[in-house]
């Protein structure tokens, strides 16, 4: 009778610890979730500040104007519009280019002499 009353309170004590190695694994994981939605909480604050910020810049009138000009092309009264040709521009750009690929000197004597 001892003896199965001795098998039987280490059944039970082996059941015990077993759920209790259970109980820590799974809190162990559940720390580890925790941690990470601390994580990204905070990725989402910093997010919503810049958010938040850029929602003040687009609120101002200045942008509205900014946007309605460069994107809608509109002018004010009494204004006129000038539209530039793109080829104009990286025409100009790559004058520039080919300028600052010359040697200093050469580009002394362009100035002063027109070579």
């Amino acid at each position: 009778m001892k003896r199965i009353s001795f098998i039987i309170i280490i059944i039970i004590l082996a059941f015990i610890i077993i759920r209790l190695i259970s109980s820590i694994y799974t809190l162990w994981h559940k720390q580890d979730l925790l941690t990470n939605a601390q994580l990204q909480l905070m990725q989402e604050q910093k997010k919503q500040v810049q958010l938040q910020k850029e929602f003040v810049k687009v609120k101002s009138s200045a942008f509205v104007d900014e946007e309605a000009r460069n994107k809608l092309l509109l002018v004010k009264p009494g204004e006129n519009q000038v539209l530039i040709d793109q080829s104009l521009l990286t025409a100009s750009s790559g004058a520039k280019t080919k300028k600052a690929a010359e040697p200093f000197w050469q580009q002394w004597l362009d100035l002063f002499f027109n070579f």
